[in-house]
């Protein structure tokens, strides 16, 4: 992934189409650009995929092309590290415009600028870094510098990115402008003995812990997605039931209706008035005539 296309921890189910017994898998970070999944099926570099990314909003397919892998063996800390990073390929708008909102939704749950700081960290492993200049002639930056072009021109994103920075640094803040100068950030990146992987590490100390609320935030969202599905089909499922019961009701209550249609018309008919007339009295059910019979005969 490149430095502007950063990466946001996420939690998100990666259905491989077809499936074909394929084992469930997961994408535990993306990007404009792409996603690592965390997945136990061996992929080779360059193979294309076609995979379904649950989105909050439903399920998105999209084409994949694997780029890099982490094999077993080179886990350091993490089961999650086994997987595979996948470079979406082919997309189209009604994808981008997805993965668009559904990243600025990650975003907006943290008032530290993680977008800001994650690109800075990705301009830090691959350009380099430097001191005592914002950016050196071989392209390398300081730790301001890198702050400064993740912000791309955006006064209030690099001042909240310092502001994020300033109080973990064990430096003096600036006396005039506080955490928002560039003052402490300065000041702590040209000490001397500073080191590159120190730089990053103090970025990572601030990303990791707004990272985590992020994957947690949309962990749940996920989960409430899912908790809607289930409760929609459950529903629809109830609902046909209940259709299904109300239309066998109805057929009983017809069938009764016919069947007391079809008594009324043989007592009335012609040859059950005859006999009752000579009976002396009026058609009536079986167990009325009965007694009449009897008496007669007693008679």
């Amino acid at each position: 992934m490149s430095s502007t296309q950063p990466r946001y921890p996420t939690s998100l189910r990666v259905a491989f189409v077809p499936g074909e017994g394929a084992p469930s898998a997961r994408a535990t970070n993306i990007s404009a650009g792409g996603m690592f999944v965390h997945t136990e099926r061996k992929l080779s570099r360059g193979a294309l995929l076609s995979v379904a990314l649950e989105l909050p909003d439903g399920p998105a397919p999209v084409q994949a092309k694997v780029i890099h892998d982490v094999a077993p063996a080179r886990r350091r800390t993490s089961p999650d590290e086994h997987g595979v990073g996948v470079q979406f390929v082919g997309t189209d708008d009604a994808f981008r415009d997805r993965l668009e909102r559904y990243i600025e939704s990650l975003l907006a749950r943290s008032k530290v600028p993680v977008r800001v700081l994650l690109i800075a960290r990705d301009l830090l492993h691959e350009k380099g870094w430097t001191q005592l200049t914002a950016r050196d002639p071989a392209g390398s930056y300081c730790l301001t510098g890198a702050l400064s072009k993740a912000a791309g021109g955006d006064r209030d994103a690099y001042r909240a990115a310092l502001q994020s920075m300033g109080p973990r640094l064990s430096v003096p803040a600036c006396a005039f402008g506080g955490f928002n100068c560039h003052c402490a950030v300065l000041s702590w990146n040209d000490r001397e003995g500073r080191t590159k992987n120190e730089a990053i590490a103090k970025l990572d100390e601030v990303i990791s812990p707004n990272a985590a609320r992020i994957w947690i935030a949309a962990t749940f969202d996920l989960l409430h997605w899912w908790a809607y599905a289930v409760k929609v089909f459950v529903r629809r499922l109830l609902g046909g039931r209940a259709v299904a019961n109300v239309r066998a009701d109805t057929l009983r209550a017809r069938s009764a209706d016919v069947a007391a249609r079809e008594r009324r018309a043989a007592r009335d008919s012609p040859d059950v008035l005859a006999l009752a007339r000579r009976a002396g009295g009026r058609p009536g059910t079986r167990d009325e005539r009965a007694p009449r019979a009897a008496e007669r005969r007693a008679a």
